[in-house]
């Protein structure tokens, strides 16, 4: 069964330990971080912070931040799980997506070139894409991604 839930400390090192290796790159890429570390500063800045459990195996951990009034920053990291339940991660993500849409006029972000999955997962939800800029610690690929609620 599939719960989304209020993501907690106890979270980070199950989520952690099972992160996908692209989002394990993006973090490095992009923040310099681990995943334990980004893991924590989302929980500890994000407006909401969920974690998306099937059967006892977390799939994901997401949140936003705010970036200014109205814009908010989302995140994910997911894990090698996510396969075990694509369809309902896709659902529970839409659904989150919904929710944080009534909190932001828009959602801002970057996401690593090479994080194929990502940006397809992005595309679908209805993130329009920049093409790659250098972005992050070692200037590698990074595409803006950027979705503007409906009035």
């Amino acid at each position: 069964m599939m719960t989304i839930r209020p993501l907690q400390v106890e979270d980070i090192h199950d989520i952690a330990v099972a992160a996908r290796r692209a989002d394990v790159d993006e973090m490095l890429a992009g923040m310099g971080a681990s995943v334990p570390m980004a893991l924590s500063y989302g929980l500890q800045h994000s407006l909401r912070a969920w974690v998306i459990w099937h059967e006892g195996y977390p799939l994901a951990a997401v949140g936003d931040t705010l970036a200014a009034i109205g814009v908010g920053v989302p995140w994910m990291v997911t894990t090698n799980h996510i396969d075990k339940n694509p369809r309902g991660f896709l659902r529970a993500s839409l659904a989150i997506l919904r929710e944080t849409m009534q909190r932001h006029n828009q959602l801002i972000n970057y996401v690593d070139d090479r994080n194929v999955q990502a940006i397809r997962w992005l595309e679908w939800l209805g993130f329009t894409m920049d093409a790659p800029l250098p972005y992050g610690r070692h200037g590698l690929p990074f595409r803006k991604f950027s979705i503007t609620r409906s009035v």
